[in-house]
């Protein structure tokens, strides 16, 4: 599920290595304001996506195609004609004596007219589906950065407290040390102090990587501020599986854009064959001016068609047609499938978290904290072994950490869920209870 999301965001992005090339959105004082205080997602999302490119070149294209549909169902151009016949071979500037001169306004009336520019607004539609989807793309990249940024913020904050534990352990260790103690427990000691230093500083370096990418998306400098990161309740989705795939096959921006282009076919076939079996009509107002032997002023009507019957190439064209609006069926019946299994997927990945998440907060870290915190007690009586005392309070930051990468990857998991239905799923606070099987 990582790799999706590493590849969703090169594929959509790709600014790691083209940034001196894309132009950064000003910022304006108040939007840098309100990037360097406390942060949250919905925040982040939604600046990303009033500046984004992807997202306005996806509006022009939207746009350009409405343009285009309107255009499909107006008439084609007339033509304007003059025909001069017979002038005198001999004599080929005597205009005045030609046998007939004719100016002809002519327009052709095709009999797919309708048909075709249901299919380009149907095309339109699926313009517009491509637009709501380079925004979900986009909001799911720049949720995913949130998170591995407050994450990696987390992981920073946890190793800082245990840091100054560790600190204070140490001291605890040279003072029974000077007393007579073991030099091991002094030694033993400093190492948990620099694992938890070196762990502080790679948390530290994570964060900065983190808040570069997220400022990257923003469209803002690599090092500018960031806020910190708000830790929000952990939610879990609150509609069961049979709504979610429900909602998916009606809302997912894939599935609307593959509806829209099955419906163009559909017409495109339709305006086929109506082309392969009706004739294609052209009328014209003639005027003919008076020359040679037609001294007076006159006017007449042309009236023509196509015979599409003789050749067999319209027939053909509709044959065509029927197997790309067949194929667009089809096209439409995988995406429903591709769109039933992600939304499972991420369904059981956000209640395997929500799970794992509560077992951690509710079961797994108030057991270490009594651990570490007897360990503790028998320190401050002189009593107690200071390694089984740095095991201990090991134990409750390794469980700390546990519950912040779980949270993160339960709000990994519910931002894929919500790109796989293709709308912000409603939350529910709480979690799932553990299931206990024998």
């Amino acid at each position: 599920m990582k790799v999706l999301r590493t590849a969703g965001l090169s594929a959509l992005v790709g600014l790691g290595t083209a940034q001196a090339q894309l132009p950064q959105v000003p910022q304006a004082p108040q939007l840098a304001a309100e990037l360097a205080g406390p942060l949250t997602r919905e925040k982040v999302v939604r600046i990303a996506l009033a500046h984004h490119p992807t997202v306005q070149a996806a509006e022009a294209r939207a746009h350009a195609a409405a343009t285009a549909a309107d255009a499909e169902g107006r008439l084609p151009n007339p033509e304007v004609g003059f025909d001069l016949w017979q002038v005198p071979l001999a004599r080929p500037y005597a205009i005045g004596d030609a046998q007939m001169a004719m100016v002809s306004l002519r327009q052709r009336f095709p009999a797919s007219l309708g048909a075709r520019e249901d299919a380009r607004r149907a095309e339109s539609r699926a313009e517009e589906a491509s637009l709501a989807d380079r925004r979900r793309l986009l909001a799911r990249d720049v949720g995913h950065a949130f998170v591995d940024y407050r994450e990696a913020h987390e992981r920073h904050r946890v190793h800082g407290a245990h840091v100054a534990v560790m600190s204070e352990m140490l001291a605890v260790a040279a003072r029974r040390h000077e007393a007579g103690g073991a030099l091991l427990e002094w030694a033993q000691a400093d190492l948990d102090l620099a694992r938890a230093q070196v762990d502080q500083a790679s948390d530290g370096a994570k964060s900065d990587a983190n808040r570069a990418r997220l400022n990257t998306l923003l469209l803002r400098p690599p090092a500018a501020p960031l806020g910190v990161p708000m830790d929000e309740e952990p939610l879990r989705a609150a509609w069961d599986l049979s709504t979610l795939l429900a909602e998916a096959r009606k809302r997912r921006p894939e599935v609307q854009a593959a509806t829209a282009q099955r419906e163009a076919k559909e017409h495109d076939l339709r305006a086929a064959e109506r082309e392969a079996t009706i004739p294609a009509f052209s009328v014209g107002l003639l005027y003919f001016v008076p020359v040679g032997p037609m001294p007076t002023h006159g006017v007449g009507v042309s009236l023509s068609a196509e015979l599409p019957w003789l050749w067999g190439g319209a027939n053909r064209r509709a044959q065509a047609q029927g197997d790309l609006s067949k194929a667009a069926r089809h096209e439409l019946d995988a995406e429903l499938v591709r769109s039933d299994a992600e939304v499972a997927a991420w369904d059981a990945a956000v209640r395997a978290a929500s799970i794992r998440l509560t077992v951690l907060r509710d079961r797994a870290l108030p057991a270490a904290q009594r651990a570490a915190d007897v360990a503790w007690a028998g320190v401050d009586a002189n009593r107690a072994d200071l390694r089984a005392v740095v095991q201990a309070r090991r134990s409750v930051v390794d469980t700390e950490v546990d519950i912040v990468s779980t949270r993160a990857m339960l709000d990994h998991a519910l931002i894929d869920l919500d790109s796989a239905v293709g709308i912000s799923v409603p939350r529910s606070t709480g979690a799932l209870a553990p299931s206990h099987h024998p």
